[in-house]
């Protein structure tokens, strides 16, 4: 349980100085289920402006252990080509970077996913934000090949790296394996920045280590604490994020 207040004010050169004060309250919850090596850990939580609108704890709890639940018995399906349907918070992340970019001035912003309908759904989000010009471009390629190839033709002042902690797939030629392979992809992005430009490099995997040693010839700032969301405070390693640039 954590309640929370704050206050915003906003300051310009012309005398202009105003503000609001906010407040906001959450409550959370984390269970395990199953034993031994099969445990499974989930979460579930809700955060309101006023308190008394928030989720009782006890079905905050239950939904918590619901997902927990749910994880119990996973096993390896083979390669094919199924729907597939995101939860919300998930889908909320993958397609919402691609819209902040270009709302936040972005001259320009390349999307680049192996899925179809992955970038329909980017698309459609573009487009209902009124971000449908030539300028924003969707590829569609295997992302580890493109950053290979290094032949966009395109120099970029921000590129946002955010891969899966593993993938495979019979459209790639090999999988892809985060601690194995972030190293070469972090260089691949790197290649095509600007020179004062800035990578985000961003994943989920909790036993992640950077490899700063073959990193030598880039700045690596890990800015996991200070973009970790209010919610989650309390399970830090659900979220790294490290901000690269070229010395």
């Amino acid at each position: 349980v954590s309640a929370q207040e704050s206050q915003f004010v906003s300051a310009n050169s012309l005398g202009f100085m105003g503000g609001f004060a906010s407040s906001r309250h959450s409550v959370s919850c984390s269970v395990i289920a199953g034993k031994g090596e099969a445990m499974q850990r989930e979460f579930w939580y809700d955060t309101r402006r006023d308190a008394t609108e928030l989720m009782r704890p006890e079905a905050i709890g239950r939904k918590a252990a619901e997902r927990a639940i749910a994880r119990l018995g996973a096993r390896r399906v083979p390669t094919c080509d199924v729907p597939v349907i995101f939860e919300a918070p998930l889908a909320v992340g993958l397609i919402g970077n691609f819209v902040y970019a270009a709302s936040g001035g972005a001259l320009a912003t390349t999307s680049v996913d192996m899925s179809n309908t992955y970038l329909d759904w980017a698309k459609r989000n573009m487009q209902l934000n009124r971000f449908d010009g030539a300028e924003h471009r969707f590829i569609r390629a295997d992302c580890v090949e493109w950053l290979k190839r290094g032949d966009d033709g395109n120099r970029y002042g921000l590129i946002f790296l955010d891969p899966p902690s593993f993938s495979t797939s019979k459209r790639m030629d090999a999988t892809l394996d985060l601690q194995r392979d972030h190293v070469d992809l972090i260089r691949g992005a790197t290649n095509l920045l600007e020179p004062d430009g800035v990578l985000i490099f961003s994943n989920n995997l909790r036993r992640f280590r950077m490899e700063r040693e073959r990193l030598e010839n880039l700045e690596v700032e890990d800015i996991s604490r200070a973009t970790l969301p209010n919610d989650f405070q309390r399970n830090p390693r659900i979220h790294n994020v490290w901000r690269i640039r070229l010395k």
